[in-house]
């Protein structure tokens, strides 16, 4: 059990690590704010971790950006 939750914990480490840097806002990292919000809810089962992990995983790929192709209308001008 405690393998799994460090392997769980892995997961969540690695998508933050592959996160892109914020060039803009050097000083404040958004992968930096979420590892400290993981480290702190150290209490969270090993599924909920994996599940969070995914949810990284799924951004990272953009996997919703080629899920869901927008289909942009064109604005026709009256005149």
């Amino acid at each position: 059990m405690a393998r799994q939750a460090i392997s769980a914990q892995r997961h969540v480490l690695r998508a933050l690590s592959q996160w892109p840097k914020d060039t803009l806002r050097p000083q404040i990292q958004f992968q930096d704010v979420l590892r400290k919000r993981f480290e702190a809810s150290s209490d969270l089962s090993e599924q909920e971790q994996l599940k969070q992990a995914n949810a990284l995983y799924s951004l990272l790929d953009n996997r919703y950006k080629r899920k869901v192709q927008l289909e942009y209308t064109s604005v026709t001008t009256w005149g």
